[in-house]
């Protein structure tokens, strides 16, 4: 029997209100946050202003329930959410237009792929689609962005797209220690002084 672990909490000081959660979503370790009491987000931009917001001193969690409740409420709302969007195939992909060219180009490879050819073409064309469609770590959807405009022969580009799903594909790295299981792995409470 596995037993869940309660997430690591700690409650700081800073100059507004905010949360830093990771997560194990997807078989994943995933960072959101939330500015000002609004929805956790995997937005780059949104994880580094509340990281930086999160220098402040330690406050005694006990002291800080309410504050903490909201938090690890928002955080669960937002981890269903993100599942439910897996399970739709449209996951939080904040680079949805390299993504859309990607799949415009590989209906294209496909599409004009010379008989004799197809063979070999569609089953790639197969694997380049469900990579395309699959939910990356912020590093790979840049490099997933890059590849996606990428000027390569059509062949070249799918078995290029083939390889970055083997090197990027969720699941395959083992599970942190500690981290077995799905939810929130640990909350980071930022509190106005």
């Amino acid at each position: 029997i596995v037993v869940p672990r309660a997430p690591a909490v700690t409650v700081v000081r800073g100059s507004r209100r905010a949360a830093l959660l990771l997560a194990r979503v997807d078989a994943r370790l995933v960072l959101a946050a939330s500015l000002d009491g609004g929805e956790f987000s995997e937005e780059p931009a949104r994880v580094l202003t509340t990281a930086e917001l999160a220098a402040g001193a330690a406050i005694a969690v006990p002291s800080c329930e309410l504050e903490i409740g909201r938090a690890l409420v928002a955080a669960g709302s937002w981890i269903t959410h993100r599942h439910a969007a897996v399970a739709a195939g449209g996951a939080s992909l904040f680079r949805a237009g390299a993504r859309r060219t990607a799949l415009r180009r590989i209906a294209s490879i496909a599409g004009r792929a010379p008989h004799h050819r197809r063979a070999l073409i569609a089953p790639l064309a197969a694997i380049a689609r469900r990579i395309v469609t699959t939910p990356f770590g912020v590093g790979a959807e840049f490099v997933l962005e890059a590849l996606a405009g990428a000027p390569m022969a059509d062949e070249a580009w799918l078995r290029a797209l083939t390889e970055f799903g083997a090197i990027h594909a969720p699941g395959d790295a083992p599970p942190l220690p500690g981290t077995a299981g799905e939810g929130i792995v640990a909350l980071l409470v930022v509190i106005p002084a």
